[in-house]
């Protein structure tokens, strides 16, 4: 038996079930899955290792990473109401001055795929984070809005 080949080009707008913000759509419509993964959820200088939550007080909650930014490993904490809140203090705390500017989050295929668009110096660009928990598809996709920008 030989296998066969699919050429068919299938965007990888097909794969969200809501329509993506406007900025995001053009590139959705033109590349497909792959190269729309590789374009928005990009890895870089900035790693995120280990990440954890507990409850605080006053509807807060202690968050706590193993971030690497270039050759430096650190282990951050913040208070934060929630996840993107967190990791925008402790990026910062890192020498990242980042700012969210846009956020979109839905479910596909079981997974929550989150965007962010990220603000660094004046400079936009959207990040893509793709995980079981919904906490952690938002900080990837933070991470790689900051790895766009850097």
């Amino acid at each position: 038996m030989f296998a066969t080949t699919s050429t068919s080009f299938e965007p990888a707008s097909n794969r969200f079930a809501t329509p993506l913000p406007r900025a995001l759509r053009a590139s959705a419509e033109t590349l497909d899955w792959r190269d729309f993964c590789a374009g928005h959820a990009v890895s870089g200088s900035i790693r995120l290792g280990t990440w954890s939550a507990v409850a605080a007080h006053d509807d807060l909650v202690d968050f706590r990473a193993t971030l690497a930014v270039g050759d430096r490993i650190c282990a951050v904490d913040a208070t934060a109401v929630g996840p993107l809140g967190a990791a925008t203090a402790m990026l910062h705390s890192l020498g990242v001055a980042i700012e969210i500017t846009g956020l979109h989050q839905q479910s596909v295929c079981g997974d929550t795929v989150t965007f962010v668009e990220c603000d660094i110096d004046g400079r936009r660009a959207w990040g893509m984070g793709i995980a079981a928990d919904p906490a952690l598809a938002g900080v990837g996709a933070m991470i790689a809005a900051a790895n766009r920008l850097r």
